[in-house]
């Protein structure tokens, strides 16, 4: 507690070489990482995340006034450092704009600790991607965890992987093209093959599991693009530590727009895509606000023509209704938008 306080990081390197505990809390209940946090001691916090200290302390850690009015600031800002969407985080303090060193200090910590970022909510995933600047892999590579073939082999094990329902993706090959681009390749597991192996037991592949289904099979891509010469082999298979990541939109786009990250810029993520898209009515909505636009020309044309070129004496209360009529329909496409 006192070398955490203190932000002396040589005897807290020693103290937990010698099995020192760094659970311990004073009267009011503070732990080591919650002061090293408070008086932002960075390699005390990565040391501390690293050696298993609960990343959710830091939620605690109490905000003075002119803090407050800082974060408060940041969250109205267009360009601030924290995102608005952020609203649910459980760090808050821990993504003012001081704290741009002590992001890199845990992220470092968490990298050696990747199993706490399941405590997180993805408001504080998102941050900490867009906010790692100088170390922008940490959390993407921390945030996957490998699975190995063997373990989808077994049907125990391949179910609750299914049915915990993370992002699950493919190893990305990069191939030149003939005209100086790079396209990213994906291979993955035989689906066909997982197919047989379960035929015989209670499979995600057969009914009432039909959606899972629809979305497993974009999620591991099985056929090759038609002509091409390229064998499909097995390679390594990630799954998010964040179960659910595919109902999290935003966090999803974040992850497959950071500029340094690769992973996610594969047949997954356009699966992941393609799974919101279907499963929220956006496409049906699309349609309906393509069609409301359609009808907005067609009535502007038809006043536009009756009134230019028809020569038509008609009365000011239809003109009248039918620019209400419109008016209604432009109001609905704008809060529509």
């Amino acid at each position: 507690h006192i070398a955490s306080r203190m932000g002396n990081a040589d005897v807290l390197d020693v103290l937990i070489m010698a099995r020192a505990s760094i659970d311990v809390q004073d009267g009011k209940g503070r732990g080591p990482l919650l002061d090293a946090v408070t008086f932002r001691y960075n390699r005390v916090a990565q040391t501390l995340i690293s050696n298993g200290a609960s990343i959710l302390d830091m939620h605690d850690v109490d905000m003075s006034h002119e803090n407050q009015a800082s974060f408060s600031v940041t969250l109205r800002s267009p360009s601030s450092y924290v995102p608005s969407k952020t609203k649910d985080s459980l760090m808050k303090y821990l993504w003012l704009p001081q704290n741009r060193a002590m992001v890199d200090a845990v992220a470092y910590g968490l990298a050696k600790a990747p199993w706490q970022l399941t405590l997180l909510a993805a408001a504080d995933i998102i941050n900490f991607i867009d906010a790692d600047g100088s170390s922008p892999n940490v959390i993407l590579t921390s945030l996957f965890q490998r699975i190995e073939t063997s373990d989808l082999r077994h049907w125990d094990q391949s179910l609750k992987i299914r049915e915990e329902r993370t992002m699950m993706y493919v190893q990305v090959n990069r191939h030149k093209l003939s005209y100086r681009l790079e396209s990213n390749v994906v291979e993955g597991p035989d689906l066909a093959d997982l197919q047989r192996l379960y035929k015989t037991k209670d499979s995600p592949f057969n009914p009432p599991n039909e959606h899972i289904e629809h979305f497993l099979n974009a999620l591991l891509p099985q056929t090759c693009a038609p002509g091409s010469r390229k064998a499909f082999t097995n390679v390594a298979t990630f799954k998010c530590r964040m179960s659910g990541i595919h109902n999290n939109f935003g966090l999803m786009m974040c992850i497959a727009l950071h500029r340094y990250n690769q992973l996610f810029k594969t047949m997954a993520c356009q699966a992941l895509v393609d799974h919101w898209w279907h499963h929220h009515w956006v496409m049906v909505g699309s349609f309906l606000r393509n069609s409301l636009q359609i009808a907005n020309i067609i009535l502007y044309s038809l006043i536009i023509i009756l009134l230019r070129f028809a020569n038509v004496e008609a009365p000011s209360g239809a003109f009248f209704a039918i620019s209400w009529v419109i008016f209604v329909f432009w109001a609905w496409d704008v809060l529509w938008h």
